[in-house]
């Protein structure tokens, strides 16, 4: 996955993520943030992710091993979960949201091999 692409798929989770905890309890992401502001991040990784060259390589590409990336999801939603008190109600979908986000960011991380 490039980074434009990786940088929309976050930014639009992320979004959707204070979106939905809004709705659950109204004013608890918009005292702090206006959600509506990472629609012009998304913008941006959509005028990047069109101008992206799509050049094929030969390089063998990797992928985390998904044991590996189930284990950091578990790992930060607990911790998530046990830190999180001051979310009250939210703690858990905080949590939930952690190891997802987790999951995103590390299947579509590769790392590739130049020989």
């Amino acid at each position: 996955m490039s980074i434009p692409r990786f940088g929309f798929v976050v930014t639009a989770l992320v979004y959707a993520m204070l979106l939905f905890a809004e709705y659950l309890r109204p004013g608890f992401v918009s005292t702090a943030l206006n959600v509506h502001l990472l629609l012009l991040v998304l913008a941006a990784w959509l005028v990047a992710l069109a101008r992206e060259e799509r050049v094929g390589t030969e390089n063998t590409v990797y992928r985390f091993p998904l044991f590996i990336v189930l284990l950091c999801a578990i790992l930060l939603a607990l911790v998530t979960w046990n830190i999180g008190g001051v979310f009250g109600d939210m703690r858990l979908l905080f949590s939930v949201g952690v190891g997802i986000l987790v999951i995103v960011v590390l299947r579509s991380s590769r790392f590739t091999s130049l020989s």
